[in-house]
């Protein structure tokens, strides 16, 4: 329990910081940063426990070779961020899904989860910063995560959007 919160604590710190870089518009040293290995790694590092959904990670060999001008760290937190929130708001009897793609040399990615899905009224703010959608309340969390994420997209010159249905999971595609 003590390991697992250490971990939320150091999330949670990044997070602010990568916020706080972001509104004081400190620009993150970017590489050249192999995509494919970014999103194997976190598929290899979540092991779900009996009370976690279940974890799928597919296409990503479509992914070899597929550079992305960026910062790694800030790469891993927004992948984070995402797999974060679909195993929150997922049963333990769900699944929680990662696909890769290149679609005409842009990248692709996809979080798909079987959870409780976002809200009509709510899919519009989702990214703003502390928002929580209605239904999720039932869980903890600040309503920072999706704000950041959307910021560390923008800073590689990205986009994402979130597919939902209430009941039925949700969809975020990052390209």
């Amino acid at each position: 329990n003590m390991r697992v919160e250490a971990e939320r604590m150091a999330r949670m710190v990044t997070q602010l910081l990568i916020l706080a870089r972001s509104d004081a518009n400190v620009k993150a040293a970017y590489e050249p940063v192999l995509i494919r290995d970014v999103l194997a790694d976190l598929c290899s590092q979540r092991h779900p426990n009996n009370n976690e959904p279940s974890l799928g990670c597919y296409n990503l060999e479509a992914l070899e070779g597929a550079l992305v001008w960026g910062n790694l760290d800030y790469l891993k937190q927004l992948f984070l961020i995402l797999l974060d929130n679909a195993f929150k708001y997922t049963p333990h009897d769900g699944k929680v899904e990662i696909y890769g793609s290149l679609d005409e040399g842009i990248v692709v990615v996809k979080i798909v989860d079987t959870g409780i899905g976002i809200p009509p009224t709510d899919l519009p703010k989702i990214f703003e910063r502390f928002h929580r959608a209605e239904n999720a309340h039932f869980r903890s969390g600040a309503g920072l995560g999706l704000a950041i994420a959307q910021r560390i997209t923008e800073q590689h010159k990205g986009c994402i959007e979130v597919k939902s249905e209430l009941g039925n999971g949700s969809r975020f595609i990052v390209t």
